[in-house]
């Protein structure tokens, strides 16, 4: 084993060819940490967040198919090859009036053009999206109503580069029905139902 001191303060130690900085050496201002830094687990390495209040985002007809809003939220730099993401939104969705009987309007994220949350006919379409809603048809006149839905999902990414480090909120329905369904506020025109706005949070954890 070897030593290195430093004005009588121990500075590090080499043992078995590992050398361990010593507990009481100090990071300096500005220093920089290498690509090669482990973090430990659970540590969030990097994040950032995104806000749209976009008032002419809609999709009318058959909306079985899940699509992206485009709306998105990307980190700035490349993932260390095991991190995971942690996503997180809130939105404000509404929808027209009409014979569609409160069908759901349900949100899901996608990361390299795969849905994070898939679901199928064939298992009653449990686990639609990560959050969902729908308004009463006729009695309470769902042209004026908005809902707020929210959800977060941790995953493994997929892809690489930019497609990688990146999540687009998707929308869909499970019934093949036709009705306008809108972002960010209220299907009816008035200023007066316009409120709140999209928000993702996206970050990368270390495992």
């Amino acid at each position: 084993m070897a030593y290195i001191n430093l004005n009588g303060v121990a500075l590090a130690t080499e043992s078995g060819g590992t050398v361990t900085l010593d507990n009481g050496v100090a990071q300096a201002s500005g220093f920089t940490l290498g690509s090669g830094v482990t973090f430990p687990a659970g540590h969030i390495i990097q994040m950032n967040y995104t806000r749209n209040v976009d008032m002419t985002i809609s999709r009318t007809g058959d909306k079985s198919s899940v699509v992206g809003t485009g709306v998105t939220c990307i980190l700035a730099n490349d993932l260390q090859a095991s991190s995971k993401l942690f996503a997180q939104f809130t939105t404000q969705i509404g929808e027209q009036d009409g014979s569609h009987w409160a069908i759901q309007t349900f949100m899901t994220l996608f990361n390299n053009s795969v849905d994070l949350a898939p679901y199928s006919s064939a298992t009653n379409n449990e686990g639609a999206g990560l959050g969902s809603a729908s308004h009463v048809h006729g009695a309470t006149h769902a042209q004026y109503q908005s809902a707020n839905v929210a959800g977060q999902i941790l995953f493994t990414p997929t892809g690489s580069g930019a497609a990688r480090r990146t999540v687009e909120l998707g929308w869909g329905s499970t019934s093949t029905s036709s009705f306008v369904s809108r972002l960010n506020r209220s299907d009816n025109v008035s200023t007066s139902y316009r409120s709140g706005g999209t928000t993702i949070l996206l970050m990368e954890i270390a495992q």
